[in-house]
């Protein structure tokens, strides 16, 4: 999920693929810990870490 946003970002939108790391963390740290797949599990964060 987080690579195909990525792939979305760099085609749809030219943002440099250097400047973007997709990393998986839905498995590893769910925000629903009762239900492993619900659907808020099954998100990508962006965080704007500057120019």
């Amino acid at each position: 999920r987080a690579a195909s946003v990525v792939e979305h970002l760099v085609f749809f939108h030219q943002v440099d693929r250097d400047r973007l790391v997709a990393i998986g963390m839905g498995e590893q740290d769910p925000i629903n810990k009762a239900d492993p797949d619900a659907a808020e599990n099954r998100r990508v964060e962006i965080i704007n870490i500057g120019s």
